[in-house]
């Protein structure tokens, strides 16, 4: 691997950016997705309860 000057793990500062955007975006769709899953289990589950 290359050494270069800036960044901790020899990622350059463009690199290190781009991977905080990227997770970021995945932790964002991630909760998004896991929200939309509660709601619909919630709603599921709030039917059940509602049929006898």
């Amino acid at each position: 691997m290359v050494r270069r000057q800036g960044g901790c793990a020899g990622f350059s500062t463009v690199e290190y950016i781009v991977v905080v955007l990227l997770l970021a975006l995945t932790l964002w769709a991630g909760m998004d997705g896991v929200l939309a899953l509660m709601r619909e289990h919630h709603a599921e589950y709030t039917w059940s309860m509602a049929l006898p």
